[in-house]
């Protein structure tokens, strides 16, 4: 069953092959490969809010008495409208909902097949298989009387995002309220139909904030010995397929400020055929905000009030703690205008007392930032073909990167610690005619500098879309291309180098996939026999720690936080061992041990012809002292690196743009005391950190 399930994710049939995982583990817990491959899949399938959204006891209260309000109402029959994208959604738990408060009929449809068999499990565990009804389906595929004997009164649904309409719920609930759903009577003699939730409010709030600059503008005009002034490097966030990211502005690393009070952007009925039928064809929003605090304008970060019923409300507001991230609009050239003194000026600060003038668009199912216009009562404004052309200037032909190539980019440190690194190399004179490998697989500007310096030749591994941009960046610094030589495979570099210079963690706090064995596979091929990787030597460090976030985002922690109902021991089958995106700096925890070192390995270790290099697996035990009462929740790690003869770096750096990661510890059912020795065992294999506890005495 390994090779099938294997094949299917490679495939991308990810839905058959997370039935496949999950019965194989069912079958036999310990099957280790089954886990592996459970952990690629849930990284698909199921991302940290929906365990949540699970876990959030108020969203699950506010469902619940809508809910039963319904019923008491006297609506007798509910659609429960799960996932229509193939994701892993928690609808199921409306539809127990609805069978508590005593509604009899009950329909429940969910594209996704892992969750029908997983809701199927939860039904029959809550004595609820008899009562609902669940259909395989999206919505819109429901047909009457083939899948439901007639109309329902009721629609529940959680079908949102950040942005409330990304995953679909507009032309969800409109086609539900045309087909699905008996009619309004106007004379309010009959019962009328209702949507759970019934309307949303939506606000909007200019912020500043450094950690969100960083990862949506390159802040710089070039690097050293790099001009890049003429070539304008943005984000992809904030085009048209990629509209906002989302983020948690109560633990951003640095906080955020409010540059204004939020302001309704706009108010939606849900309930309202009318007015989702123009939400569909396509609608502008403006709204006026005046500026109370002077700042960088970085972004508009949006979230919106849920009306579940008249009375009850729940709010992804980010003051509030909740399961909800906010929706996040960069500010960048594409949509930013500031006059000044009648010219358009490129300076995101504003000034208390400034007016801006937002303009959204809501365009199929995502929410669009058209337009940022700052307004000074006493500055005259541009005209628009002024500002058009601003806009053309500033964002013609751009270099669009992803906001982890964006954050690495801005961080001039990490730059100026491997420029220091190399050049120490050179002038060391370990080869005459230095050439590099530059394994960085995203643009890197690292190669130009070191072209500009002098090597002879480099070689560049990066993903096919930015290597054009690499060429152009060369040409743009007047360098003979044919020193340079640019791929996407490791197996297609040719040329010996005598430094290979690679990046092996990702943004995100873990070993980029299979890194170590391309590293060991260029070592052989691709190094002149005196060549060297950098970084050489690795250090893994780890810490204990107790944090209630984290495991709110690893599993439902138990029956209680769904209102008394069977659902963690299904639902935590997608539970995943690794963490990544954690922020220690910010992370709410206590510390129960100090740093530890986990393992250590060298890049440069003499390469024997009879086996492989010993960082390819690794295994190590570990003795941690507790020095704190209290469960380990996990342990937190990150990466120490000695580039070159004593020059070192860390990813827990605070101006790092690294986060960490984590191993999940199972649960154990007596908390560590405080002086208890703990023994963990630690390995590596296939660039995967694994950490067990063991025990503890």
């Amino acid at each position: 069953m390994y090779i099938h399930e294997s094949i299917l994710f490679r495939l991308g049939y990810i839905e058959e092959a997370a039935l496949y995982i999950r019965r194989s583990i069912q079958i036999n817990p310990d099957y280790t490969a089954a886990r592996q491959n459970l952990e690629n899949v849930c990284s698909h399938l199921v991302e940290r809010w929906h365990f949540r959204m699970l876990n959030d006891v108020r969203r699950n209260c506010a469902y619940r008495i809508a809910i039963r309000r319904a019923a008491q109402r006297g609506h007798r029959s509910v659609l429960d409208i799960g996932s229509g994208t193939g994701i892993l959604s928690t609808h199921f738990t409306f539809s127990l909902f609805a069978m508590k408060a005593g509604i009899p009929e009950i329909h429940a449809c969910e594209k996704s097949k892992t969750m029908c068999e997983i809701a199927n499990d939860v039904f029959r565990a809550n004595k609820a298989q008899d009562t609902i009804d669940l259909i395989c389906k999206t919505s819109t595929d429901i047909l009457i009387p083939d899948d439901i004997p007639d109309r329902v009164s009721l629609i529940v649904t959680e079908t949102f995002d950040a942005a409330l309409f990304g995953e679909n719920i507009v032309s969800t609930v409109q086609h539900a309220l045309q087909n699905l759903m008996i009619p309004v009577d106007d004379d309010k003699e009959e019962l009328n139909p209702t949507v759970i939730p019934c309307g949303a409010t939506i606000y909007v709030c200019p912020i500043e904030c450094e950690t969100i600059r960083n990862k949506n503008r390159f802040l710089f005009s070039g690097l050293q010995n790099v001009d890049i002034a003429y070539i304008p490097i943005h984000c992809t966030t904030g085009s048209r397929v990629d509209p906002y990211t989302t983020e948690n502005l109560s633990t951003l690393r640095g906080s955020y400020k409010p540059l204004a009070d939020p302001v309704i952007l706009t108010k939606v009925n849900f309930t309202s055929f009318e007015e989702l039928d123009i939400l569909c064809s396509g609608i502008q929003w403006d709204a006026d905000v005046d500026v109370t605090k002077c700042g960088k304008l970085d972004a508009i970060a949006l979230w919106f009030d849920l009306h579940l019923d008249e009375e009850i409300s729940i709010s992804t507001d980010p003051t509030n703690k909740n399961c909800w991230e906010q929706a996040i609009y960069p500010v960048l050239p594409s949509n930013f205008c500031y006059c000044q003194n009648g010219q358009v000026q490129n300076n995101y600060q504003i000034r208390s007392g400034s007016k801006l003038h937002l303009c959204f668009t809501l365009e199929g199912n995502y929410l669009h930032l058209n337009s940022c216009q700052v307004k000074d009562s006493d500055i005259m404004s541009c005209d628009v073909e002024m500002a058009e052309n601003f806009v053309l200037q500033n964002y013609h032909d751009p270099v669009l990167l992803e906001r982890t190539e964006i954050s690495k980019l801005n961080n001039l440190d990490m730059n100026r610690i491997y420029c220091q690194a190399i050049e120490k190399f050179v002038i060391k004179g370990e080869s005459e005619n230095v050439s590099v490998l530059d394994m960085c697989l995203e643009l890197s500007l690292l190669t130009i500098q070191l072209l500009k310096q002098g090597i002879s030749h480099a070689t560049v591994l990066a993903r096919k879309e930015v290597h054009n941009d690499i060429i152009r960046i060369a040409m743009n610094n007047d360098l003979d291309l044919s020193c340079l030589f640019i791929e996407d495979n490791v197996r297609s570099v040719s040329n010996l180098h005598n430094l290979l210079v690679c990046d092996i963690i990702d943004t995100c706090g873990a070993l980029r996939q299979q890194i170590l064995e391309d590293i060991a596979l260029l070592r052989v091929t691709s190094l002149t026999k005196e060549g060297r990787v950098m970084p050489g030597r690795v250090t893994i460090h780890g810490v204990c720690v107790e944090s209630v976030d984290l495991q709110m985002d690893s599993a439902v922690i138990n029956d209680e936080v769904t209102l008394g109902f069977t659902v963690a021991k299904f639902m935590n089958d997608f539970q995943m061992t690794t963490h990544v995106d954690i922020d220690l700096l910010e992370l709410s925890h206590r510390k129960l041990s100090s740093p530890f070192e986990l393992l250590t390995f060298d890049l440069n270790e003499e390469i024997s012809e009879l086996h492989p290099p010993s960082f390819l697996k690794m295994e190590n035990k570990v003795k941690v002292v507790s020095e704190e009462t209290g469960q380990v929740t996990a342990v937190v790690y990150w990466f120490e690196f000695e580039l070159y003869d004593g020059i070192h770096f860390t990813t827990l750096d605070t101006v790092s743009h690294w986060k960490q990661a984590a191993i999940m510890m199972k649960p154990a059912e007596e908390p560590v005391l405080a002086g208890q020795e703990l023994t963990l065992h630690v390995s590596l294999e296939n660039s995967c950190l694994n950490i067990k506890m063991e025990s503890c005495v």
